[in-house]
């Protein structure tokens, strides 16, 4: 018997109904069909393969509010003729958001943050790119940033 004798008749994992014919390569669940990759239970791979393609295509020179318009054109048409829609992924959301917050200028800079946004704050922290996070800084606070790890006079602090 051979390899590929062994595998007939294996059904797709997210209708198991039809035999498969793909494998994800970010999970290696088998699958037969389109629809059954952007199931909701493969939700988590296929949304990922979206958000890669739509990076992918984004000039690299392109700003924030180029990409999120690219995104919302997405949103208005994408998905014609079937139930699924392309959805933004998590981090345009919290990009948009931050933006919308940033042209209205709130006043209330000064205000303690909620446990909430201290926990989310957090995890945005964590999971940025140093690049990400010198983009935050202005001139200023990166320039002394910069000053203090050349002049080698600070301390590491593990959590």
């Amino acid at each position: 018997m051979s390899l590929e004798t062994d595998l007939k008749g294996i059904k797709c994992e997210f209708c198991v109904e039809t035999e498969y014919k793909y494998i994800c390569p970010r999970c290696s669940r088998r699958y037969c069909s389109l629809e059954c990759f952007k199931s909701v239970i493969h939700q988590s791979c296929s949304e990922g393969f979206y958000e890669r393609q739509v990076k992918e295509s984004l000039p690299q020179t392109s700003n924030d509010e180029d990409k999120l318009k690219l995104i919302g054109i997405l949103d208005k048409y994408g998905g014609e003729g079937s139930d699924w829609k392309y959805e933004a992924p998590l981090d345009y959301n919290k990009v948009e958001q931050g933006l919308q917050l940033e042209r209205k200028d709130l006043d209330d800079k000064d205000r303690e943050l909620t446990i909430e946004e201290e926990v989310e704050l957090k995890q945005l922290i964590e999971n940025a790119t140093p690049e990400q996070l010198l983009k935050l800084m202005t001139p200023d606070e990166r320039q002394r940033f910069e000053e203090l790890i050349n002049s080698g006079k600070y301390e590491i602090i593990d959590e």
